[in-house]
């Protein structure tokens, strides 16, 4: 029989997902490059032929910072910052001061200066060539920065001399009323460009100044990005009949929740998730790196209770883009236990072409789905009446002994571990039965208990010391 979506997960260790201590707990450390990125991606461009803006020295230019806006949604820290810079070809010293700072934003979105913190390192040429190529620069602060909600990083030429001018990588972002005339590999701004003039803050979506290389209908960003750390917590809620025991029957469809953190199902620190946003307009052209381009899900539940034919139905569910809801619903139309279920949770570093880690960072939790007929039916969700008045005492139980009682007619019992295996097995056609796990580890069990009129009950038991 064809076996589909959602069923329940009795076993124990599925229940304690539902408290956020058991959670699954991952620290990150990721540089934010969500900009050079998007840019690298969508034009396959190599770094050295990036589009840039000419910063000119502070005290010869009335357009002085330029930057670019980052997303949060809870408390990360930030140790530092860095961007990608080169000396202008035309520029007479031989090194040029640069400055990037972090700062917070105001009710409309705009930077608010002074920073609340900034970092500051020297644009040079080759010491090798003399030539002037992209370097990373940046540093970390003297102490952390947390920050818990929407932020802004700036750059800023600061030299003194006239017609010392720094490229700094952009992207070439155009805004919605351009895309008409335009190719489709610049249409992924998220318009977070801003330009500071004459004191101003202003975005860059649509900033009409010509001499700094601006005008109606492009949207610039800036390949700017913070240094950061944050932990992820992985985890999902069963649904309600499933921790509190209730005989779960086929096609009775449940409701499974993703309580994970935000970071995983955000563009700006998931690849996985910046792949599915960007990937819509056209496909990426950069080349695959680290064994090619991600296109896995960053929040994915995987059941084993699905058909295992030539044309199988793919086993996995998977959130949309963003989270969605954060939820899925799934039923079974087949009555069974199906060990090694996952909910799954993926997160791919940021950095550049993502290749601060070699592998995503993972929150995966395997669970036990047991589905049961109802009354003999494939079809009913009743309660199973002829299970009603069974009951297992004690429970939790310390010597290993404990009796099931209230059983009818000939019952098959079965004995699952949090992994699903079977670890013990007996028939009866008795009313109450003792079983004995005074040989097995202490923890947590699932019993599976099945009569011969094909009627299914599943009960909880655990073992202390």
């Amino acid at each position: 029989m064809k076996k589909l979506l959602f069923s329940t997960c009795v076993a124990f260790l599925a229940m304690t997902m539902v408290i956020k201590a058991q959670a699954t707990l991952i620290p990150v450390t990721d540089t934010l490059h969500y900009y050079f990125n998007k840019h690298y991606f969508k034009t396959g461009t190599t770094i050295h032929n990036f589009p840039y803006y000419k910063s000119a020295a502070a005290t010869s230019t009335v357009l002085t910072h330029v930057g670019s806006r980052f997303e949060t949604q809870d408390t990360i820290v930030i140790n530092g910052l860095e961007a990608f810079a080169r000396m202008g070809p035309s520029t007479s010293q031989l090194k040029i001061k640069v400055t990037l700072y972090l700062c917070n934003l105001d009710v409309n979105k705009m930077p608010i200066l002074p920073a609340i913190d900034s970092v500051s390192q020297d644009v040079s040429t080759d010491p090798v060539g003399g030539r002037t190529v992209y370097q990373v620069i940046g540093g970390n602060f003297k102490a952390p920065r947390k920050i818990n909600k929407d932020y802004a990083v700036l750059f800023r030429n600061m030299s003194t001399v006239k017609g010392d001018t720094v490229h700094l990588m952009r992207t070439a972002g155009m805004t919605f009323t351009a895309w008409p005339g335009v190719a489709w590999n610049v249409k992924y701004s998220d318009g977070y460009g801003y330009a500071r003039k004459l004191g101003t803050f202003y975005k860059t979506t649509d900033l009409n100044l010509p001499v700094y290389g601006f005008n109606t209908g492009t949207d610039y960003e800036f390949c700017v990005a913070p240094r950061v750390q944050y932990t992820l917590t992985a985890n999902h809620i069963q649904p309600n009949e499933v921790v509190s025991q209730q005989t779960v029957c086929t096609f009775q469809s449940l409701t499974y929740q993703n309580a994970s953190s935000f970071h995983f199902t955000h563009r700006m620190f998931n690849l996985l998730e910046f792949y599915k946003k960007w990937n819509l307009l056209s496909p990426f052209v950069g080349q695959p790196v680290n064994g090619g381009w991600p296109a896995d899900s960053s929040i994915t539940w995987n059941f084993l209770d699905v058909d295992r034919g030539p044309t199988r139905p793919d086993p996995r569910q998977f959130l949309p883009y963003g989270g969605g809801t954060n939820q899925i619903k799934h039923y079974s139309d087949s009555a069974d236990c199906f060990p090694g279920c996952q909910f799954r949770a993926n997160l791919r570093s940021m950095g550049i072409y993502g290749r601060n880690t070699a592998v995503p960072y993972r929150g995966n939790q395997d669970f036990l789905l047991c589905v049961d007929y109802c009354n003999g039916d494939a079809a009913g969700i009743a309660t199973n009446q002829s299970y009603a008045k069974l009951m297992v005492y004690p429970n939790p139980v310390n010597n290993g002994k404990s009796t099931i009682k209230g059983l009818i007619g000939k019952n098959n019992i079965d004995v699952y571990d949090m992994l699903g295996q079977l670890v013990h097995h007996e028939m009866t056609e008795q009313e109450s039965v003792q079983i004995d796990l005074s040989k097995l580890a202490v923890g947590n069990y699932v019993i599976r208990i099945a009569n011969d009129r094909n009627q299914n009950k599943t009960l909880k038991l655990q073992k202390t010391e």
